[in-house]
């Protein structure tokens, strides 16, 4: 390992790279006051990338003390270079961090550079610095396969006076607590405390939106709460309750799945759920991503405010699923989708709920289409007016219509239903609740 001043890596024939303020004409000035360590990592993966990362993190951690950022994130793809920003370790020392990559997501350098600190510049201190960044970078190459195991868990609040069943699976364990409430426990693959709770995070956040869109009942995380890192997860807290109690009407479209008055979710629901904790299934499915804009139109619902806002959410949510349940035929000249986005989402409709329910929900996706890209509201009326009947030419019905007439009407229950059909169908397709 070696501390250069960055203008000396510069001319060593790697493209330049340009720190926070730099301009190509005024580089070499600023350059020849800086040091940096540029140490190869060579992970071509992106999983394995983020999964170094994680573990640079946090023996940074262990390593400083300390570890703050000033998270700018920014791509020069020109030169193949991802920006972190700035990272402070310890107390005292600040350092720019970038990724040179060959193809994206993957990792040939990482490059710790001194913009800021003059500590750095001294040769005893940056060369000290460097030598523990360089000694962290080596132990996280070895160490990003190996993650200990925590179990974190957390409250969730629900929006109903009713508690779930008690449900337990291999990763995650949804346990109720009284009215009202539930806690969700997750077994979480980690690097430190940390990054536990970053990941828990990131799952049970999705976890809840997914509850959402399988009840109809606004699922939210109301508290954390730590745990220490052990392996065996804590069995079901109510030993009166038979766990994982199963709904079984897969054709429900209304109201609240219930069994003896508590709240239900299938078995492949709570399957997906426990394969989402465990990364079988990844929040960038077409699938997982259309449970935000579902979960999101419930809570303001439940506010009674914003019914354009979330008229156009659950529209929305329609089109990521179609995404999943399209056919992907493509047009053989441009590679594009043959059909319209809008025609597939009626398509996926018709198949499920029948020509009228595909009907109504077109005319909800040409409401937003309106509002969303010319800011037409479908009515601006208050619900209760006391001028007489008004006409306008622009309207379907010829007529001006009350803002109440352009609540969502049944889009709720026509888009969980289809959501809830679309994510069995997958479920069974994959057939990953084999085992588990």
């Amino acid at each position: 390992m070696s501390v250069l001043p960055l203008a000396a890596w510069a001319g060593s024939g790697r493209k330049a790279l340009y720190g926070r303020g730099f301009s190509e004409h005024g580089l070499s000035a600023n350059l020849s006051r800086m040091a940096r360590i540029s140490i190869k990592v060579g992970l071509k993966a992106l999983p394995d990338s983020n999964a170094f990362l994680r573990a640079l993190w946090a023996e940074l951690r262990r390593e400083f003390g300390r570890l703050a950022w000033a998270y700018m994130p920014h791509r020069e793809g020109i030169r193949n270079v991802d920006s972190f920003g700035e990272v402070q370790l310890g107390g005292n020392y600040i350092l720019s961090v970038f990724v040179l990559y060959k193809t994206r997501g993957s990792i040939e350098e990482i490059i710790f550079s001194d913009e800021n600190s003059h500590m750095l510049r001294k040769s005893d201190v940056g060369q000290d610095i460097f030598s523990r960044i360089n000694n962290s970078v080596q132990v996280a190459l070895i160490s990003f396969q190996n993650m200990s195991q925590f179990i974190m868990q957390s409250t969730l609040s629900i929006q109903s006076d009713r508690e779930f069943w008690a449900y337990e699976g291999m990763v995650c364990a949804l346990c109720p607590i009284g009215p009202g409430r539930a806690r969700l426990r997750i077994r979480i693959s980690a690097f430190d405390n940390i990054d536990a709770k970053n990941e828990y995070m990131v799952r049970a956040v999705g976890i809840c939106d997914q509850l959402t869109t399988w009840t109809n009942i606004p699922v939210t995380l109301s508290e954390e709460t730590d745990s220490d890192d052990v392996i065996d997860a804590a069995p079901i807290e109510n030993a009166d309750l038979q766990p994982n109690t199963a709904w079984a009407e897969a054709d429900w479209i209304d109201g609240v799945p219930l069994i003896e008055n508590r709240i239900a979710i299938t078995r492949e629901q709570f399957s997906w759920i426990d394969a989402y904790a465990g990364h079988v299934v990844d929040y960038s499915h077409p699938i997982a991503r259309a449970t935000r804009h579902f979960a999101e139109a419930l809570r303001l619902r439940s506010v009674g405010q914003f019914p354009e806002t979330s008229q156009t959410l659950l529209v929305s949510a329609l089109e990521v699923i179609s995404e999943e349940a399209s056919d992907r035929k493509t047009c053989p000249q441009c590679g594009q989708l043959v059909h319209k986005i809008s025609k597939r989402v009626h398509k996926m409709s018709d198949r499920y709920l029948g020509s009228f329910a595909a009907d109504r929900i077109k005319t909800f996706y040409e409401h937003r289409s309106k509002f969303l890209h010319a800011g037409v509201l479908p009515a601006y009326y208050p619900a209760a007016f006391g001028s007489m009947p008004q006409l306008d030419a622009s309207d379907p019905s010829g007529c001006v219509l009350p803002r109440s007439s352009s609540a969502d009407i049944n889009l709720v229950e026509f888009t969980g239903f289809i959501w809830r059909a679309e994510c069995s169908s997958w479920w069974a397709a994959s057939r990953l609740d084999q085992g588990r």
